[in-house]
């Protein structure tokens, strides 16, 4: 009769650490090629899979093979992807379909993440090309208006259409103001007959990066930095464990043009591996 005295929660857990240790297993064996692609180190493969597993169980995706299925799809797009704006949509209408079974909306979710990250592949090159060339610009002449223009250059890269450009770029910027306890910015739109008179008398339009001025040129490189990073890696990389080192790194940077190295150096290394293997 001992069955009667088991203890579910401890049943449950033990279920998830034999999930974990196969989890494990297979992205140390069969994902061992993909993982520097993305980027990602073995050495971090089972902090990973333990901190995924806890967001798993804390978002609502802790049974059966949704565990899995979080834990890997966070590999390949990142930390938090269910709220990443880029994948906002493409997943999760696989995960609600009405009338299927739950391993046939895993599989097809999967099929899913498989197609959004070999879509991201497709352009990284790309966006880091974009980022390094900004990074290259001395810190001395770096402006606002520089990291305007790659944004906008990137987040087209990315997809995005015009109108929801700026959208995107104001909520990475609140996001990095809060975060260092910065006042927000607010923006006027011009008028559209004001828009028009403008064009008219060739006055150039304002640029959403005219109305940052309270940043000193360190600042302006963090900022510049996170938008890199977010359009490249994530909105949350700062919470991707593979990329620890590097936040870090560059939290600790003290000029603005050791954060550019020290960025640069990682971006560079990172196209490189990209351009050894290629996602099966």
């Amino acid at each position: 009769m001992a069955l009667l005295t088991l203890n579910r929660k401890q049943l449950e857990l033990a279920a998830t650490r034999e999930t974990d240790r196969q989890l494990i297993q297979y992205i140390r064996g069969a994902l061992a090629a993909v993982l520097p692609r993305l980027p990602a180190s073995q050495a971090l493969v089972e902090p990973y899979v333990q901190n995924a597993g806890r967001q798993a169980i804390e978002s609502g995706f802790g049974e059966g093979g949704y565990y899995s299925f979080y834990i890997l799809t966070g590999l390949l797009l990142g930390p938090m992807w269910d709220q990443d704006p880029f994948f906002l949509g493409k997943i999760d209408k696989y995960l609600d379909a009405p009338g299927m079974e739950p391993g046939a909306r895993i599989a097809l979710a999967m099929d899913a993440v498989l197609d959004t990250r070999r879509a991201l592949e497709a352009v990284l090159p790309e966006l880091i090309d974009v980022a390094v060339q900004s990074l290259s610009i001395p810190p001395e002449r770096f402006t606002p208006g520089h990291t305007w223009l790659a944004f906008e250059r990137m987040a087209h890269i990315r997809g995005c259409q015009p109108h929801q450009i700026l959208p995107l770029f104001e909520r990475f910027e609140m996001g990095f103001r809060l975060g260092n306890g910065l006042p927000p910015i607010r923006r006027e739109k011009l008028p559209g007959h004001i828009q028009v008179a403008y064009e008219a008398q060739g006055i150039p339009l304002p640029k959403p990066s005219d109305a940052i001025r309270d940043l000193d040129r360190l600042q302006l490189q963090n900022f510049h930095g996170s938008l890199l990073l977010g359009l490249t890696y994530g909105q949350s990389f700062s919470n991707n464990l593979f990329l620890v080192r590097l936040v870090q790194t560059l939290d600790a940077a003290s000029q603005p043009h050791d954060y550019q190295h020290h960025l640069k150096g990682f971006f560079l290394s990172h196209r490189e591996a990209l351009m050894e293997k290629v996602i099966e």
